[in-house]
């Protein structure tokens, strides 16, 4: 509720309070109406008539008032239920993601490791073949040169 119904309110109250003893005052017992009832009788119903008038008003305001700001904090409770949750889920998706693009890191580096021991293991073969190649031709050279020092000996 505002201010300013708030405020409307409790000048609407303090004015019945203050003017309703004269209204009764004029009305009730201050005339030539002949009543059954003593003025002392009507002041008392009508007192006690007032007064749970009254009563009922201001429980029917308070239950009003009350439901008003529960709604009020349930709704508040809810935008921050649903905030929260969103901010869970952010962070699930992130820590999600986190954990694709380490896994994503891990295989492209086993990857790059593989490709290059594999292209340094090609040219280890190479080399090694290069290496055969070499030998073998040091090996004909050297049967070469034997055989040529075997026909020298034997003549």
């Amino acid at each position: 509720m505002s201010k300013k119904k708030i405020a409307v309110i409790v000048f609407i109250s303090a004015f019945v309070i203050i003017v309703l003893p004269f209204v009764l005052e004029i009305a009730i017992f201050r005339n030539d109406v002949y009543s059954v009832l003593s003025n002392g009788e009507w002041g008392g119903f009508l007192g006690s008539y007032i007064g749970g008038a009254l009563g009922g008003i201001g429980t029917l305001l308070a239950v009003y008032i009350t439901t008003k700001e529960t709604r009020k904090i349930q709704q508040e409770n809810s935008t921050q239920i649903e905030d929260e949750k969103r901010r869970n889920e952010r962070k699930e998706r992130k820590q999600f993601a986190d954990e694709i693009a380490k896994d994503i890191a891990t295989y492209i580096t086993d990857i790059s490791n593989y490709f290059y021991a594999c292209r340094a293991l090609e040219q280890l073969y190479s080399k090694e073949k290069n290496m055969n190649d070499e030998l073998y031709r040091i090996d004909c050279q050297i049967g070469e040169k034997h055989n040529a020092l075997k026909k020298i000996k034997f003549r």
